[in-house]
């Protein structure tokens, strides 16, 4: 875990510094992403979707649209940590939203995104850590040498954290 000066460092911080994005390379290869989605708790959760003729849903909102910011990263990334997870503890152990995407219930590129608990937010940070240090020095580390994806995403989990703010997920 991030020492106390590195935390009150993150609360100050702006999410705007942080690096939201390990997704938009792949967007133009038409691969899936994955969303988590953050506002302030007194900050009511409404996303732009729209459907297209054909029935597909699009989700067009930008960042801080509304005081709600995401990090997206490409499916791959997120197949290869939920997997990692899956693989590697107590299926009864996992958050709710890992298991609900593992048994194909809800949250998919509709409106049905799940809200994620602090005790998931901190159970994801603590399993995050032991697998960035567990990949750090694999040449053909489990995220197809993405490590810094891993390390974003414990940063931006630690914001929405220390900042005590909903967090939710969906692919997209």
């Amino acid at each position: 875990m991030p020492s106390e000066a590195s935390l009150i460092d993150i609360k100050f911080m702006k999410i705007l510094d942080l690096n939201l994005d390990h997704y938009s390379e792949f967007e133009l290869l038409y691969e899936l992403g994955f969303r988590f989605y953050t506002n302030d708790k007194n900050v009511k959760f409404y996303l732009n979707i729209d459907k297209t003729e054909n029935g597909k849903t699009i989700i067009e909102t930008f960042q801080g649209e509304r005081e709600i910011y995401f990090f997206s990263l490409w499916k791959g990334y997120y197949s290869s940590i939920s997997n990692e997870f899956i693989n590697n503890y107590d299926y009864n152990s996992l958050p709710q939203f890992i298991k609900n995407y593992n048994e194909g219930k809800g949250w998919d590129d509709d409106d049905d995104f799940d809200l994620i608990t602090n005790d998931e937010i901190d159970w994801l940070i603590s399993k995050l850590n032991i697998l960035k240090l567990k990949n750090e020095n694999i040449a053909d580390n489990l995220l197809d040498g993405d490590i810094d994806c891993i390390s974003d995403l414990i940063n931006f989990l630690m914001y929405v954290k220390v900042n005590d703010m909903e967090l939710r997920i969906s692919q997209y």
